[in-house]
């Protein structure tokens, strides 16, 4: 079933177009990577999805009805910048949110219980938000977004400039809320590396969604990239036969790799395929 769904949509500003007829679906349940360079319009998109911007035209749809101001209590984002109260503790802060979504006491506090524990936030539950790390103010975010238990869970960049550890746990909490919850994971990063957590990959260019395929499509590309002493001599070899010829016909090898091109590389030769 798809859960979310851009048909056409077209941004314009100032006569300039920045989003031209962006159009994917995505599937309930999954993991959909949104992929781009810089400039490329990913945060245009992200801003027209979560209702801070208006496209220009195009429809979105949720479970296949226009979008309505309903259809927030439903969907938790978490942007990329802190928007947390920095006066107040973690603890008021999940209260806080979980209050515009629970008016049942009890409910209202299982809830926080459950935030608490699967983001493994205790330690941090009564120190102010502004004494908290750049890392644990993106798990509070977090915490806040899917105290409600939302269907989607919209992420912006949701580990940039965060440590090797912290950004394990923010994908291992994101992997246990799709596995049990079936939620569905919508994000952006600029770690390519991230986007082998998702089933779905989409790449949007100069405001053009270039490219929307399963992750395993993705990655299924025959090239081989072959190097002889730190140099590439081919970047089309497809048959690990040809690359031993290859070798034997060189002189001085010291050193030498066959194998796939990484996901950074298989997502610039799109990109490239498209300037």
């Amino acid at each position: 079933m798809t859960i979310l769904k851009l048909e056409k949509i077209t941004k314009i500003i100032n006569q300039h177009t920045i989003l031209n007829e962006v159009s994917f679906p995505v599937k309930q349940g999954e993991t959909f990577a949104f992929l781009g360079i810089n400039g490329a319009g990913k945060s245009t998109t992200m801003n027209i999805i979560t209702t801070l911007k208006q496209q220009t035209s195009g429809t979105i749809l949720f479970l296949n009805k226009p979008y309505h101001h309903s259809i927030k209590r439903h969907i938790g984002v978490v942007f990329q910048d802190n928007l947390l109260d920095d006066d107040i503790s973690v603890i008021d802060n999940l209260y806080h949110r979980g209050s515009l979504y629970y008016k049942n006491k009890t409910q209202l506090d299982l809830a926080v219980k459950e935030v608490i524990q699967l983001l493994q936030l205790t330690p941090l539950l009564h120190k102010n938000i502004g004494y908290c790390s750049g890392g644990e103010k993106r798990l509070i975010s977090i915490a806040r977004a899917i105290i409600f238990k939302p269907k989607l869970l919209i992420l912006d960049e949701p580990t940039t400039g965060l440590d090797v550890n912290i950004r394990k746990q923010i994908w291992d909490v994101i992997n246990i809320l799709k596995d049990k919850y079936n939620m569905t994971i919508f994000f952006t990063s600029h770690y390519m590396e991230e986007a082998l957590h998702a089933d779905q990959i989409c790449i949007i260019h100069h405001g053009r969604i270039i490219e929307t395929k399963p992750l395993s499509a993705f990655l299924s590309n025959k090239e081989h990239i072959l190097t002889i002493n730190n140099s590439i001599v081919s970047s089309a070899q497809t048959n690990p036969k040809e690359a031993i010829l290859r070798l034997q016909h060189t002189k001085n090898v010291e050193n030498f790799s066959f194998q796939q091109p990484s996901i950074d590389e298989v997502f610039m030769k799109v990109i490239k395929q498209h300037e």
